[in-house]
């Protein structure tokens, strides 16, 4: 499915449709990628 990314997070998993950088806009995940490609096993959010 290219319209969502899976996270693991705790006992599952749960698919996002959109990501927001801070201080920017949501973006639909396709438009996201396009501009900040994620890999297996990137984090988000703070370090």
């Amino acid at each position: 499915d290219k319209e969502c990314i899976w996270v693991v997070c705790g006992e599952g998993a749960i698919g996002l449709s959109q990501l927001q950088k801070p201080g920017g806009k949501p973006l639909p995940i396709v438009q996201f990628m396009q501009s900040f490609p994620l890999q297996v096993g990137d984090r988000l959010g703070e370090n």
